[in-house]
């Protein structure tokens, strides 16, 4: 099981590697930043990455993780189109690259910026996975 440093590395590298193809597909703007924890700026597009929750015990391991699309500058109807192809890339994200098993759920929650200055959208993806003696 990898850990939790390897596995932020992770998304950030894959964000970084796969994002930027689907969002140019989609006619959005493009992510300025992907990294772990809070962004850098306010004022930009930043895709981040945070350790929400983790549990492991001998037989099992559940990890949740928050992603935050900060969309500075961005109307509330495009929002949604990046809400839709992030969230359609973590269903689909196969949770073995990070150790796991079980993707057992993803939510989402939308909230504006202040003074209409753009939009910023939580994910929360749940993973989990069954333990053996190795692990």
């Amino acid at each position: 099981m990898k850990t939790l440093y390897q596995i932020l590395t992770q998304f950030q590298t894959d964000f970084a590697a796969d994002i930027p193809d689907l969002v140019t597909t989609a006619g959005l703007t493009a992510f300025e930043e992907f990294v772990i924890g809070p962004s850098r700026k306010a004022q930009e597009l930043a895709l981040c990455v945070y350790k929400d929750e983790y549990f492991k015990d001998d037989l099992s391991a559940r990890l949740s993780l928050i992603f935050q699309a900060q969309l500075y500058g961005q109307k509330f109807t495009d929002a949604v189109k990046y809400e839709d192809l992030i969230l359609n890339y973590l269903s689909e994200y196969n949770p073995e690259e990070i150790g796991y098993n079980v993707l057992e759920s993803v939510t989402s929650d939308t909230w504006p910026m202040e003074q209409s200055q753009g939009v910023i959208i939580y994910f929360i993806v749940t993973y989990s996975a069954q333990l053996d003696g190795c692990d």
